[in-house]
């Protein structure tokens, strides 16, 4: 459940593949190779290692190698690092084939033509070998200054590269060149030419052919943004410019054609706050069709097919880690195998078995319900096209309501469903117009007692009960700093508040008017979560001190209304995200209970004494 990233998604077929696992496991990385044989429902674990896994390639089930990079610290500003080339012929021993201490680089393929004939491509470096890596020798390219940036392979003999080279005579001009093989790298000659005027920064992103004849190439103009992409239909013999794409915020990473019409290229955000997603050709790149939504495969890292209709992509929630989409139809469809899905943004139990969730790593408009107790969940509907979902409850196993904004209008809407959350109505009425991030608490105790709290410049508090039509708001004056609720009902109610001074205060009221306070909880702390349930039985989830490398984060226990407090310390693992305000908390009796944290799900079965992911 920890934050993790991964890479080189590799499939044979439809249903064998791996992928590079990376984790934090407590202050040292771990990287993972896992394997799936059922298309990625579910993973096993086939290497770990202290060693950064940068590429995985296997061309049957057994046959498969690997290239690692070890971090050397080096006194120069230039980073180096051992790379190794690994092999492995029953997935479960590697034996090391080739090393090197060379500079740092992210610029690492893979490519291999059967279990002999192969070419890695290692920080300027390209590597040819034809016994299965028994031997690896440099590819030289009769090009002084060359320095290839990607291959594309199409059998052992033939092959393309794309690099830059340095023009001695001129000293800040550079060119662009194409090379093709058709001999397996002993002779190249040289397709394509392109000069870069002085001070322009222009690479290639890929190079793709998916037949001898056919293939495509990307560049990226760091001065100008613009990405261009070529085509040539006679094995690059003449290459023609099809389109242009910005190639900056956001970044195309790769080109993947399946056929000779049909091509995918990725667009990473980054940093974001900008649209990326899936890029489509259905002509040979003459016309692109983004797939994305605001929500939906927004930031995608790599993709992958293994025939027209079968493919996988990688894509990437900044606060949440990657995660691995699948389609079966082309592209028009997309499904989340990895990791399992699990709610992102909100939960709503009912009982210690059947609960809702919003949103998953892949669309933060999924619904998903569960029943049994979180550790599966279904995807029942998704609001992305419409709505952006922002809070959830439950009541029963039918009847549940949605705090939401539409996508085209600035307004906040309520839904609400009476079948499980199949289908979804707009509640009439006079919904509280309030902003969806800053709506703190959102619940409904049964068919029409139901509370909003909003918490903007003022303490806004909304009552209603007649199940969401018509409700009435109380005005609360707030002091500098953070505000949490819960309510044991539409009436009783429980604040905390956190001063920009650290100090933690809690208040109460029985009408949900006039507030009294009960005190100081803490004098050196920061809350993320507050739960009561009836009988004055209260949890609350705070770091101490707050913001520090070395706090600790504990669950506050209260069996008299919040007077006197019990403490239980979280295992060292679980690290609260520092860009949450709130993490949600609930609890449906004594001893179920949940947080929905941005590293996973974790469930109670003790009254909070021990947690599993």
């Amino acid at each position: 459940a920890p934050h993790y990233s991964f890479h080189s998604v590799n499939f044979i077929d439809k249903n064998e593949g791996w992928l590079v696992k990376d984790a934090a496991q407590g202050k040292k990385q771990v990287y993972e190779i896992l394997q799936t044989t059922d298309g990625g429902k579910n993973w096993a674990s086939i290497l770990q290692s202290n060693s950064q896994i940068k590429k995985v390639l296997f061309i049957s089930k057994n046959d498969g190698w690997i290239i690692t990079q070890e971090d050397r610290n080096t006194q120069s500003d230039t980073k180096t690092g051992i790379i190794k080339i690994q092999h492995t012929d029953d997935d479960k021993t590697w034996e090391i084939q080739w090393q090197d201490e060379v500079n740092m680089s992210d610029k690492l393929d893979l490519w291999f033509a059967n279990k002999d004939c192969g070419f890695a491509l290692i920080n300027g470096i390209l590597l040819s070998t034809k016994n299965g890596g028994k031997e690896w020798s440099n590819v030289s390219f009769d090009v002084e200054g060359f320095i290839p940036q990607h291959i594309s392979f199409v059998d052992a003999n033939t092959g393309w590269v794309i690099g830059n080279v340095k023009v001695e005579k001129q000293d800040n001009q550079n060119k662009l060149l194409v090379l093709q093989t058709v001999d397996g790298g002993q002779h190249w000659q040289q397709q394509f030419e392109k000069i870069i005027p002085e001070g322009q920064l222009v690479s290639s992103i890929d190079i793709d052919f998916v037949n001898k004849t056919t293939g495509w190439f990307l560049t990226s103009n760091l001065e100008t943004w613009a990405g261009e992409l070529f085509y040539t239909a006679n094995s690059g013999q003449s290459w023609q410019k099809i389109n242009e794409i910005k190639c900056v915020r956001p970044t195309p990473v790769e080109l993947e054609f399946i056929n000779q019409q049909v091509g995918w290229i990725p667009l990473n955000v980054g940093a974001g706050p900008v649209a990326g997603g899936l890029l489509l050709t259905t002509d040979g790149g003459k016309h692109l069709n983004l797939i994305n939504n605001d929500q939906y495969l927004n930031s995608m890292v790599e993709v992958g097919f293994t025939s027209d209709k079968e493919g996988w992509a990688v894509g990437t929630n900044p606060n949440q880690g990657n995660y691995l989409v699948r389609t079966d139809d082309g592209g028009e469809t997309w499904t989340q195998v990895f990791p399992r899905i699990r709610p992102t943004e909100d939960i709503s139990f009912v009982n210690n078995k059947h609960g809702f969730g919003l949103g998953q790593l892949s669309d933060s408009g999924a619904l998903l319900s569960t029943a049994d107790g979180g550790d599966t969940w279904q995807n029942i509907n998704s609001f992305s096209e419409k709505y952006r979902p922002a809070r959830i409850t439950f009541i029963n196993n039918k009847t549940g309501w949605i705090l939401a904004t539409p996508i085209d209008a600035n307004k906040t809407v309520i839904l609400k469903t009476t079948d499980s959350g199949k289908t979804w109505d707009v509640e009439k009425g006079n919904i509280p117009q309030v902003g969806l991030w800053s709506t703190s608490y959102f619940k409904f105790y049964n068919i029409k007692d139901g509370i909003l709290i909003n918490n903007g410049n003022k303490i806004n508090l909304y009552y209603t009960s007649d199940g969401g039509s018509i409700w009435q708001k109380s005005e609360q004056e707030r002091l500098n700093g953070q505000y949490q609720f819960s309510f044991s009902s539409s009436k009783e109610g429980w604040e905390v508040y956190s001063s920009q001074s650290n100090t933690v205060d809690l208040n109460y009221t029985r009408d949900g008017s006039t507030w009294e306070s009960l005190g100081q909880i803490a004098s050196n702390a920061r809350v993320y979560g507050i739960d009561f349930i009836a009988n004055d039985k209260g949890k609350l989830l705070l770091e101490e001190p707050p913001y520090k490398s070395d706090s600790i984060v504990k669950l506050l226990l209260t069996a008299d209304g919040g007077e006197n407090w019990s403490s239980h310390p979280f295992p060292e693992e679980f690290k609260l995200e520092m860009f949450k305000n709130e993490i949600p908390l609930l609890f449906t009796d004594d001893t179920h209970g949940w947080i929905l944290s941005g590293q996973g799900l974790l469930r109670t079965e003790n009254g909070g004494q021990t947690w599993n992911w």
